[in-house]
């Protein structure tokens, strides 16, 4: 579906997500506050309003990796990041041919109903918020001249009728009546609250702050946090450790596509190519994967694969690591793992020099056919078997 796209590492693919999780969220949560209209600048200084933004930030980030664990992404495009940061709402709600299975739709089905309480409970605040603002500024330019002539250019300014304007306030001569009056018209604009805050923001009232001002620190705080949390998450996985948990991880995948798959042995070959504490973890973790169960005949291939390709000359310890690490995983529950691991041990036991009294036994083991089926006891002792005779081969070497 998706082949046309170029095929990105999966890591920057989730960096796209995150991009176009900041926009798909944002719309989000302005379409829950949409009965605010232009008050909504009051819910960035609310928890309740963070907490919303980022639950709509960490869905689409979720949905893609369940999506790509489960194969129901063939590769991990460009397009498709895009596609899952921008339409997760259409995959969740089954409106599109990438369907999540019922127990993950009922969970965001679960998340959309606790953001709808959250904005109805951000609304009730904003309520609050706003009417403490209008009834401060309302009070100060009733009592300040210069700052009522000030919203009053404003309220003319804005007004859809300015004639409308000076028609009400010549029907009352109330100080504080025209300074709603004059108020309410300055803020009805499409800009709202916009202008007459930036005014507020020059009079430096006591106890009175601009929502815009209010709203860019939450931001700000917002902002640094998600860098920091960003940057933790990036050490953690571009650093050795991660990088070697998310090959292992990217070769397991049944769905990857082609270009992913080599784009992983490539980087593997890298980490396998020498003989430091990383290679030896990066075999170790590589081997222990053929335990799992449900691994899938080509992913054991791949590994087996890996390990021949860079196992070093005959009798170099790295060779002798990888002989090790086969042999130990001939305990595998699969017996078609158990068939590939003999094969490669066989391969392995052609490179190397035997000695004379030694070549009986590997008669024997050659004719060991795993595929048949043999009791844990025989499994044991064939285990035992090739342990005995590789340690026999690495003490002449």
């Amino acid at each position: 579906m998706f082949e046309f796209s170029p095929d990105w590492d999966a890591r920057f693919c989730y960096l796209v997500v995150l991009g176009c999780g900041v926009v798909s969220a944002r719309v989000q949560v302005y379409g829950r506050l949409e009965l605010l209209k232009g008050k909504t600048v009051h819910a960035w200084s609310i928890l309740s309003t963070w907490w919303v933004f980022s639950t709509y930030l960490v869905i689409p980030l979720v949905l893609f990796w369940l999506l790509d664990r489960t194969g129901a992404l063939q590769d991990t495009s460009l397009f498709a990041a895009i596609f899952v940061g921008l339409a997760y709402p259409a995959i969740v709600s089954g409106g599109t041919s990438l369907k999540p299975n019922a127990g993950v739709a009922g969970v965001f089905g679960w998340l959309n109903n606790a953001a709808d309480n959250l904005a109805q409970k951000t609304t009730a605040a904003v309520a609050v918020r706003d009417r403490l603002f209008s009834r401060a500024v309302v009070g100060h330019i009733a009592t300040n001249k210069d700052r009522f002539d000030e919203v009053r250019t404003l309220a003319l300014n804005y007004a859809e009728s300015p004639a409308s304007v000076n028609k009400e306030l010549a029907a009352t001569q109330d100080p504080t009546e025209r300074a709603q009056i004059v108020y309410d018209y300055a803020t009805s604009s499409s800009e709202s609250l916009k202008p007459l805050s930036s005014a507020v923001k020059e009079w430096k009232l006591p106890n009175v702050t601009s929502p815009y001002t209010v709203a860019w620190r939450w931001m700000s705080a917002y902002i640094v946090i998600g860098l920091l949390v960003l940057v933790a998450v990036a050490i953690a996985v571009f650093g050795n450790r991660g990088n070697r948990w998310f090959l292992d991880w990217r070769l397991q995948q049944p769905g990857a596509s082609s270009v992913d798959l080599l784009r992983t042995r490539r980087s593997l070959g890298n980490f396998l190519a020498s003989d430091d504490a990383v290679a030896h973890a990066m075999r170790v973790r590589l081997a222990d994967t053929l335990q799992r169960p449900d691994l899938d005949m080509n992913r054991v291939d791949e590994i087996l694969r890996l390990l021949l390709e860079h196992r070093g000359t005959p009798g170099s310890a790295r060779f002798q690591e990888v002989a090790t690490l086969l042999v130990d995983h001939l305990r595998t529950p699969s017996v078609d793992v158990r068939a590939r691991v003999q094969h490669s041990l066989l391969l392995l036991s052609e490179e190397v020099q035997a000695p004379d009294d030694a070549e009986h036994e590997l008669a024997k083991l050659k004719e060991w056919k795993p595929l048949t089926s043999d009791s844990p006891i025989d499994l044991e002792r064939h285990w035992r078997a090739w342990r005995k005779w590789w340690s026999r081969v690495s003490a002449t070497h």
